[in-house]
């Protein structure tokens, strides 16, 4: 993980294994989702599953509420700041 000395932004690196997710969790910042590789899934609270691919950038709110992970048949890497 990276952190700029300058402001509260920080950024890290992470590969999920076809069809493994994160917990529901929320940012008190807001989180940007970076795409790298594979396909990944993403749904806020009350809402659809996101499907997205490399190259996309899919942005969460501050405070809301929600989990990303891998595809079922798919490993996902992920850029997150």
């Amino acid at each position: 993980m990276g952190t700029s000395r300058t402001s509260r932004t920080s950024w890290s690196c992470s590969a999920s294994r076809p069809g493994c997710r994160r917990t529901w969790h929320s940012h008190g910042l807001g989180q940007t989702l970076y795409i790298v590789e594979g396909i990944a899934l993403i749904q806020s609270r009350g809402g659809g599953i996101l499907e997205a691919h490399p190259g996309d950038v899919v942005w969460t709110p501050p405070g809301e509420e929600h989990w990303h992970g891998a595809a079922p048949d798919h490993f996902m890497v992920h850029i997150a700041l």
